[in-house]
């Protein structure tokens, strides 16, 4: 808001400037009883309104960005190969921070040079932080699968040891009712001794 109050007053100082008549060569006509050379004693200072500064504002915002978006898009369109119009420049932006008191000096081409610098580091930043996540992601995925596939071998030896004891529990059921009923098979004798 100092900046805007502050720029506000060296405005009217230089529109009073302006609407003032040129100075004139020094004579003793020429000096009024303020001492001020080449103005007349008693002439009036318009009053400027906060509308009128605004709007003058505005204006020199307008010139300002189109002179630097020219200089922006001359600059790039002499550094490609093919003659296109350049790049785009976000004249209404610039308009917008001049009038907001940002300095003329952070759009020149070498400002712009530098914010493009930041950005591209930025972007490498971010693609840096991005491959880490999709590695440490890819990581925990593998041992996710790892987790998964000694779980499901784990599972199947546990189900091949059931299976051996289910079978073993029926070999011996068969054994012991075969030698019930009297027609036991030659292992059945030799198991008898375990039964």
């Amino acid at each position: 808001m100092a900046v805007v109050q502050s720029t506000a007053y060296i405005l009217k100082k230089v529109i009073n400037h302006k609407i003032e008549s040129p100075p004139m060569a020094v004579s003793s006509s020429n000096v009024s009883d303020s001492g001020r050379i080449g103005h007349a004693p008693n002439r009036k200072r318009k009053e400027i309104s906060e509308a009128e500064i605004a709007s003058y504002l505005r204006k020199k915002a307008s010139k300002q960005a189109a002179r630097i978006a020219e200089k922006l898009r001359t600059r790039d369109s002499s550094n490609s190969d093919d003659k296109s119009d350049g790049k785009f420049v976000w004249t209404k932006k610039i308009e917008q921070d001049i009038i907001h008191g940002v300095p003329i000096g952070c759009f020149s081409p070498k400002a712009e040079g530098v914010k493009q610098r930041e950005r591209i580091e930025e972007l490498e930043r971010l693609r840096k932080r991005r491959d880490e996540r999709a590695f440490l992601r890819a990581q925990q995925e593998e041992a996710a699968a790892e987790l998964g596939r000694e779980r499901a071998r784990s599972e199947f030896e546990d189900s091949e040891k059931k299976d051996e004891i289910f079978f073993y529990q029926q070999c011996r059921l068969k054994s012991k009712i075969r030698l019930k009923l009297g027609r036991p098979k030659p292992i059945d004798i030799l198991g008898r001794s375990t039964l």
